[in-house]
C-alpha cells in the first residue's frame, strides 16, 4: 500500500449513525469599536466570576479554562479599545477577535478564506445530496468538509493542521453526544500533541530529513483536552485501565503507518500523569 493510499484511509473517519468585502477607514474602525467592544468581557482586575453562570472563581484565568460549575469555556482576551484584559464567553471572544482583524486590516482576507471554506461545503452537500437522493445534514456537510480537510493536511505533512481538525471532530461529536467516538478523537489529539505535531507544507523527502514533520521540542498536552478526556471517562463509567485500552488500540493504528517519534506505549504514561492530577484537583475541590 502506498503512502498516499493510506493516509486516505486513515482518515476516512465515518461520522456516528458573492463575496463581501469590509472597507472601514481608520475613523470607522474607531467607532466600531467604541458600539462592541467598551461592554465586552468582565475585566480580570475585578473579582473573577464565570462569564456564562457567574460562579465566583478561585483564581483569575490566563488563558481558555473550563468553569467548574457549569463546565463550559472561558477565554481572556484582550479588549483593542482600551486593551483591558477580559473574561469573555466563546462569543464574545469571536467578537473581539473580529475586531482585532477590523483593527489590522486581516478582516477582508478572513472573510475571503470564509467563502472558500463555505463554497467547498456547498460543493460537498451537492455531492452529498446526488449520492444519497437527498439533501445531507449540516453536521453530515460539516463531517464531510473535516474529513477532506485532514486528507489534504496530511498528505501536506501539516500536521499540526491535521491534529487541529481532529480536534475539531472531537468537538463535533462530543456536542452530539457520541461520547465513545470522541473519546478516542481526544486521545488521537493527545497523541500527536506528545509527538510535537508540525507544518511542513508539502516539503519534499530532502527537505523532511532537516525538518521533520515531528519534532519532540513542541510536545505538550493540552489542559483542556486532557479534562475532556477525564470527563468523557467518567461519564462513559470507565477505569483509567480502559481509556488506557482505547488509547493504546485508537492510537496504534495510526502510529503503524507514519513517522511518529514517540509509540503509544510510550506517549500513555505522560498523559496518565496529567490525568492523575486531573483526577486528584476534582477529589480536592469535591473535598473542599
Amino acid at each position: 500500500m502506498t503512502l498516499i493510499s493510506f493516509i486516505k484511509q486513515l482518515f476516512a473517519i465515518k461520522a456516528p449513525t458573492v463575496s463581501v468585502t469590509v472597507q472601514i477607514t481608520a475613523p470607522q474602525v474607531d467607532e466600531h469599536l467604541k458600539k462592541q467592544c467598551s461592554e465586552i468581557g468582565i475585566p480580570l482586575e475585578q473579582p473573577p466570576v464565570c462569564p456564562y453562570c457567574s460562579t465566583p472563581l478561585k483564581k483569575r484565568p490566563a488563558k481558555k479554562t473550563q468553569c467548574p460549575s457549569c463546565r463550559e469555556f472561558m477565554y481572556v482576551r484582550t479588549r483593542p479599545k482600551d486593551n483591558m484584559r477580559v473574561l469573555v464567553t466563546k462569543v464574545q471572544a469571536e467578537t473581539v477577535d473580529e475586531q482585532w482583524r477590523i483593527v489590522t486590516g486581516t478582516q477582508e482576507a478572513y472573510l475571503a478564506r470564509q467563502e472558500e471554506e463555505n463554497r467547498a461545503k456547498e460543493e460537498i452537500r451537492s455531492r452529498l445530496q446526488q449520492k444519497f437522493g437527498k439533501e445531507a445534514s449540516e453536521r453530515d456537510v460539516q463531517w464531510a468538509y473535516l474529513n477532506k480537510q485532514r486528507l489534504q493536511h496530511g498528505l501536506k505533512n501539516n500536521w499540526g493542521l491535521y491534529r487541529n481538525t481532529t480536534f475539531q471532530m472531537a468537538e463535533q461529536v462530543r456536542k452530539e453526544k457520541h461520547l465513545k467516538t470522541a473519546l478516542a478523537l481526544y486521545l488521537e489529539v493527545c497523541f500527536y500533541d506528545l509527538n510535537g505535531p508540525e507544518n511542513r507544507g508539502g516539503l519534499d523527502r530532502n527537505w523532511l530529513k532537516e525538518f521533520p514533520p515531528f519534532d519532540l521540542k513542541s510536545a505538550f498536552l493540552a489542559p483542556a483536552i486532557v479534562s475532556w478526556v477525564e470527563e468523557i471517562s467518567v461519564q462513559l463509567k470507565l477505569s483509567l485501565e480502559e481509556v488506557k485500552g482505547i488509547f493504546l488500540e485508537h492510537n496504534n493504528k495510526i502510529y503503524k503507518g507514519l513517522a511518529f517519534l514517540r509509540a503509544p506505549e510510550i506517549c500513555w504514561p505522560l498523559l496518565q500523569k496529567e490525568l492523575d492530577k486531573v483526577i486528584k484537583n476534582g477529589e480536592n475541590g469535591q473535598a473542599s
